[in-house]
């Protein structure tokens, strides 16, 4: 059995979706937390979940590894398959220490914090992806609002 594929991803909550979906490894109570922040968009989470992988044949299952800077984004590429980056810079330097890196996701579509042309020259496609609010994100602000005014964070743990 070959090893899983690597699969480096900044960490931003929703490009945790990526480790989600693709790596074993995640911890039951994540995917708890994305199938409820999710319950309006998709319903059958667990289902939909399925229906990725199937899809996913190559990548499935990853190491999805969430690194929470630029230094540690640099850190991982050595063994680096896949990079999933949001404002994280990669250009020549980065390029260089990832030699197995065989495709760049950007969330969102400004590519301003990659090199287009050392990735062409490389023949590392860069896809992008445009940000997209959801009823999900937009429920989550507004109970957020409630917390606060009701100042619900001052007695949290304190009223059973």
């Amino acid at each position: 059995m070959s090893a899983r594929p690597v699969i480096v991803v900044e960490d931003d909550p929703f490009l945790r979706i990526v480790g989600v979906a693709l790596d074993p490894d995640t911890s039951p109570e994540r995917i708890a937390a994305f199938a409820d922040f999710f319950a309006h968009d998709l319903p059958d989470f667990a289902g939909w979940l399925t229906r990725v992988r199937a899809n996913a044949m190559a990548i499935w299952p990853a190491q999805v590894r969430l690194v929470s800077s630029a230094e540690a984004f640099r850190g991982n590429l050595a063994q680096a398959d896949a990079a999933v980056i949001e404002s994280y810079p990669l250009g020549a330097d980065e390029l260089a220490a990832a030699p197995r890196l065989k495709v760049v996701q950007k969330f969102g579509t400004i590519t301003n914090n990659i090199d287009l042309a050392a990735c062409a020259a490389r023949g590392i496609p860069v896809i992008t992806l445009r940000r997209r609010a959801n009823i999900a994100c937009a429920e989550h602000a507004f109970a957020l609002m409630l917390m606060l005014a009701r100042k619900l964070n001052r007695v949290t743990g304190r009223i059973s």
